[in-house]
C-alpha cells in the first residue's frame, strides 16, 4: 500500500508547480504555473517524512488512563480505545455510542500508532 503512495509523496516534494506536474503526468501540460497550489504560493516544497510526532504531556497521559479505566468494559482492548481517542469509529464504539463521550477523539492531531503505544504501555 505505502508503494502506491509513493508517486503522489514525491509530487508533493518537489520543487516546482505541483499541479503543472500533475497535467503533464495525464498528457495535459500547463503552459504555466497554476498560482495556487502550495509549491506556487510558498516558493518551497511540502517535506511529508521529515515530521515528528510531539511528546505525550502529563495532561495527554492522564487522557488515556481515564478513557482505559472508564471504557474498558465497553473498549476492552488497546486498539479500540486507541482509535476512540483518536476520533475513528468503529463498529464497537458506535454500538456503544461513545461518539458523543467528551473524550471521543480528544488526540486527533496525534499519530494513530503515538497513541496505541501509550495505550499499550498502560495495560
Amino acid at each position: 500500500m505505502l508503494e502506491r503512495l509513493q508517486p503522489v509523496i514525491q509530487l508533493v516534494e518537489r520543487d516546482r508547480c505541483q499541479v503543472a506536474e500533475l497535467c503533464t503526468h495525464f498528457g495535459k501540460p500547463l503552459e504555466s504555473n497554476c498560482g495556487h497550489c502550495s509549491w506556487c504560493l510558498q516558493r518551497r516544497s511540502q517535506s511529508i517524512g521529515s515530521r515528528t510526532a510531539p511528546a505525550l504531556d502529563a495532561a495527554v497521559l492522564q487522557q488515556i488512563e481515564s478513557a482505559r479505566a472508564d471504557l474498558a468494559e465497553k473498549l476492552p482492548d488497546s486498539v479500540l480505545i486507541a482509535r476512540f481517542l483518536c476520533g475513528l469509529t468503529t463498529p464497537a464504539i458506535s454500538r456503544a455510542r461513545l461518539q458523543s463521550d467528551r473524550r471521543f477523539g480528544c488526540l486527533e492531531s496525534l499519530p494513530f500508532q503515538q497513541v496505541l503505544d501509550a495505550v499499550s504501555g498502560l495495560e
